[in-house]
């Protein structure tokens, strides 16, 4: 009897390692919420949605994986991962960083990464930070499917028959783009652009009409903001006092590292502007799963020039810092169109809904 025990203990004690404690010692994204060899913590806000995976025993995975796809593997016996972050936007785009230890658990490194389309790209902590704050303060209002995760007031009205909906951004969000059917008709070109309201006319799910109002700051703007951060950085003299001792110019030196992250940035872009050349003509880009700050890398000369000839027919030039921008659904598309052929549109859909209203009353 004893010896059929000692054979149950060693029975268990195998299949505990083998679950457990996997042969690949390989933490996979893609099977996070099955491994028993993890705790996760997750949260939501809005579109974005983080795991933090840590090992229960330390210093035991050596590898970060998506599905097949090898990330991350330590260098050594010494080295493990201490924990894993993912951060994902709108169910496409992913951050991640990976914490290493030493066999003393001594944390050696954190490791950051950016996956755009298929690969995953190392990056460094501050372009994660910007790429992960742009995600967490940007929205994209998708009009058919709807779904206020607390970053609008929405607003409904029936004044002329037709109904109209209005969306406005609370202060800590900023739309960056509207999009119907995962199709867009507006983006904002770069965080100068900011939408301050939506307003749909008709049911959102058959609409044709939807009126955008955005503020576009210029580059004088953006300049004297800038200019009005600089000014509280004054030397002592400036302000008629000695100095006591030569203080390094931090204006200067807080433009220089904008300037080396702006550069970080730009070799990014170009990393993910080689890889969508791989992808397969009329394949779906998915555009509101991008930051705004990236959606640069799938502009091409193509669709320049057909923005160009539509901003020309409809006498609209890019030029012009327009507060209301006016599209109608035109033959299977989002077109933009003038003020005053939007308003005549819609006169027309309002009397039609008002004689219809009329007719539905006379029946009853």
């Amino acid at each position: 009897m004893l010896t059929i025990y000692k054979h149950l203990i060693f029975i268990i004690l195998i299949c505990f390692n083998k679950f457990v404690f996997s042969a690949d010692n390989a933490i996979n994204l893609k099977d996070l919420d099955n491994d028993p060899g993890l705790v996760n913590t997750s949260g939501k806000k809005g579109p974005v949605q983080t795991v933090k995976a840590i090992p229960v025993s330390r210093n035991k995975y050596k590898t970060v994986k998506d599905g097949d796809k090898i990330i991350y593997q330590c260098s050594g016996d010494s080295e493990g991962i201490d924990s894993v972050s993912v951060t994902q936007f709108y169910d496409k785009f992913r951050l991640m960083y990976i914490s290493l230890t030493t066999a003393d658990y001594y944390v050696t490194e954190s490791l950051f990464f950016v996956q755009c389309m298929s690969d995953w790209h190392l990056i460094d902590q501050d372009i994660h930070d910007i790429l992960s704050d742009a995600c967490l303060n940007e929205r994209n209002l998708e009009i058919v499917d709807f779904d206020n995760d607390g970053s609008y007031i929405v607003d409904e009205h029936n004044l002329h028959g037709l109904k109209g909906t209005g969306f406005i951004p609370k202060d800590e969000v900023q739309v960056v783009g509207v999009f119907h059917k995962g199709k867009p008709i507006w983006t904002a070109k770069d965080q100068s652009n900011k939408c301050t309201s939506v307003i749909v006319h008709g049911e959102l799910q058959l609409t044709t009409l939807v009126n955008v109002n955005v503020i576009f700051q210029t580059d004088e703007e953006l300049s004297s903001d800038g200019e009005e951060q600089q000014q509280p950085y004054q030397s002592e003299s400036e302000k008629g006092q000695e100095p006591e001792q030569k203080q390094p110019d931090l204006p200067k030196l807080l433009e220089k590292l904008e300037v080396q992250k702006n550069e970080k940035l730009e070799e990014l872009k170009k990393k993910l502007k080689q890889e969508s050349k791989t992808l397969e003509p009329g394949q779906d880009l998915c555009l509101m799963s991008y930051p705004t700050i990236l959606r640069s890398i799938f502009d091409d000369e193509e669709n320049e020039e057909q923005k160009s000839q539509e901003a020309t027919s409809t006498g609209l030039k890019e030029t012009e810092l327009e507060n209301q921008l006016f599209y109608e659904y035109i033959d299977e598309k989002w077109t933009k169109v003038s003020k005053s052929k939007f308003y005549s549109r819609l006169n027309e859909l309002d009397t039609e809904m008002m004689a219809q209203s009329k007719e539905e009353e006379a029946t009853e």
